[in-house]
């Protein structure tokens, strides 16, 4: 019985590990901070290919340059960044694409980069919001779940 009963309690630790662990991570431990715009410029091109952004009044895309620190490294890598157009408490918000450029190993600590091209013009872009995602773990062993950290907005 003794058995039994450490058995189903060690389930039921796991499954409530499982099922809340990314809402407790994302609230207490986010692998990177809120990022602060620095600079936005409407343009035509969809991505980012040399690092430059060209300015134009009609663009149907922002180039963004954004500073923001990395809380956790190296256990946390990159793996994806969420853009929506719409209220982060609001349900049915359009997925935003987004071009990042080439990818950059980063440390801990505070870091500007940029252009990223998201596919709205500058006018809209305060009525958006972004969440980042990493992979973290925990000597060597990753999580089940994506760390979700509050990026924009």
């Amino acid at each position: 019985m003794d058995r039994l009963y450490w058995s189903c309690l060690a389930i039921t630790v796991l499954g409530v590990v499982v099922l809340w662990g990314q809402s407790i991570e994302t609230r207490f431990f986010p692998a990177a901070s809120p990022a602060r715009l620095v600079a936005a410029l409407e343009t035509n091109r969809s991505e980012v290919s040399t690092g430059v952004a060209y300015h134009t009044k009609r663009g149907s895309y922002t180039a963004i340059w954004i500073e923001t620190s990395r809380l956790r490294h190296p256990s946390c890598g990159f793996r994806r960044i969420d853009w929506f157009l719409g209220n982060r408490n609001a349900r049915g918000n359009a997925l935003i694409p987004v071009a990042l450029g080439p990818p950059r190993n980063r440390g801990a600590g505070k870091f500007a980069t940029g252009p990223w091209v998201i596919k709205i013009k500058k006018r809209r872009l305060s009525q958006t919001y972004a969440d980042v995602f990493h992979q973290c773990s925990v000597f060597g062993i990753n999580f089940p779940w994506l760390t979700r950290s509050k990026f924009y907005n």
